[in-house]
């Protein structure tokens, strides 16, 4: 038998084939699990957009301001894309923002449903707010569940509310009723009025600030509330109110309206004959609805209450200008003010976040101040306490303001920094 013989320099070779091998196999394997893990990083950056999703009362009770609302949402969504998006360093670029939105019908309980359907089905980034306080609040449950914070805008509540709710998720860019029905009471107080009739629709803002309007007439004790009465939110006639209104005779009616009764008590008022020296009405007043339903001369002297003017924020008017071009003129609401507002503090809490994260907004949200065209938002307990509270009057066909109020309750006091236009007082007769 042969004798074998085993060549060292030979096993030395497949040796290192062999090492190289697996080197090869561990890089190849390597570079496969990187891959892989790395996948989420480079489909996150392929992201272009944010979804947006709300619902909007574009039927029912709310319909004339929940339409201005969406279109106020639909002008800065032009806006921010037309600027290419809003910038998110998590990605490295800017993202444009797209709408998924429903019709809520003005009704609460679809609300409540519509936004959970955005959130599971649709897997929306962020959420804007509906129209109304009685809608936001609907919602809050949702935020809650799901931890997605929302600017709100048509929508007050007093801090006791919140502290009910528990809510860490929903921010109040209008004050609370104290705040703004402090502000009313102080704007009477100056008109020197002795005598004042209170009516109110029964929903939950506009309860708040009658209470409070009439509660804090009666401490300062520079007139009588000779009337203090509500509602239902769906009238339809409020005549009975109205004749007790006039055996008063009060110097002012004050009402705390919503869009569909503050055209009805208009009508009935002027019906009526009643001619106090100062009519102010709530919600809906100051609406693109109001102005189409009445004459210039019906419209003369009659005050709603607002939170912005586009003479006071020269910035705002290029938004305010953007609308009128899209959709035809249209009042200076507090709907378009508040709507637009809400989407430019949303935008900058998502730029100084950098992240599409809702947690780490809603940290944002909570900490920083933001600054907008419409003045200063800062928010604690969830609202916002910078907000202004204007007082506008139709004069010859248009909305002008005549009183200012700043500050959180119970620092409240006038305004004097702004320009404001000459009160028509005591109100034309109908």
């Amino acid at each position: 038998m042969k004798k074998l013989y085993v060549n060292k320099h030979a096993i030395t070779k497949i040796q290192t084939i062999l090492i190289i091998t697996v080197i090869v196999i561990a890089a190849i394997a390597g570079g496969l699990i990187y891959y892989f893990m790395t996948q989420p990083t480079q489909q996150v950056a392929q992201k272009t957009s944010i979804k947006i999703g709300f619902s909007i009362s574009l039927s029912g009770v709310g319909a004339a301001a929940g339409t201005e609302q969406y279109r106020a949402y639909e002008i800065w969504r032009k806006w921010i894309n037309e600027q290419g998006g809003i910038y998110v360093e998590e990605y490295k670029r800017k993202l444009s923002v797209e709408f998924i939105y429903y019709d809520d019908a003005s009704e609460p309980a679809r609300a409540a449903s519509l936004y959970e359907k955005l959130i599971v089905e649709d897997k929306v980034d962020l959420l804007l707010t509906p129209w109304g306080t009685f809608i936001h609040l609907a919602i809050v449950p949702v935020i809650e569940k799901y931890k997605i914070p929302v600017v709100g805008n048509t929508a007050g509540v007093d801090i006791e509310k919140i502290n009910e709710l528990n809510t860490k998720y929903m921010f109040f860019t209008w004050p609370e009723p104290k705040t703004s029905a402090f502000s009313l009471t102080l704007f009477l107080e100056e008109l020197n009025v002795k005598s004042v009739a209170i009516l109110y629709a029964q929903t939950d803002f506009t309860v708040l600030n009658a209470k409070w309007n009439k509660q804090y007439i009666e401490e300062k004790g520079f007139a009588d509330v000779v009337i203090y009465e509500g509602y239902p939110l769906e009238v339809t006639d409020v005549s009975g109110i109205l004749l007790k209104v006039k055996d008063k005779n009060p110097e002012a009616v004050v009402v705390h309206s919503y869009p569909a009764d503050a055209i009805l008590v208009t009508s009935q008022m002027k019906e009526l004959k009643i001619n106090p020296k100062v009519f102010i009405l709530g919600v809906g007043g100051q609406l693109l609805a109001y102005k189409q339903r009445f004459d210039d001369q019906t419209k003369e002297g009659v005050i709603a209450i607002n939170n912005w003017h586009p003479d006071f924020y020269p910035e705002s008017k290029e938004l305010y200008n953007k609308y009128i071009l899209e959709y035809g003129y249209n009042p200076p609401s507090h709907t378009l003010g508040l709507g637009w507002l809400s989407c430019l503090v949303l935008q900058q809490a998502i730029e100084k976040a950098g992240t599409l994260n809702p947690e780490k907004i809603r940290e944002k949200l909570a900490t920083e101040t933001f600054n907008t065209p419409f003045g200063e938002v800062k928010f604690e307990n969830q609202v916002n306490i910078k907000s202004l509270v204007v007082f506008d009057q139709w004069q010859e066909g248009d909305l002008k303001p005549v009183f200012v109020t700043k500050g959180s309750y119970p620092n409240v006091e006038k305004a004097t920094e702004y320009k404001l236009a000459q009160l028509i007082f005591p109100k034309p007769e109908w």
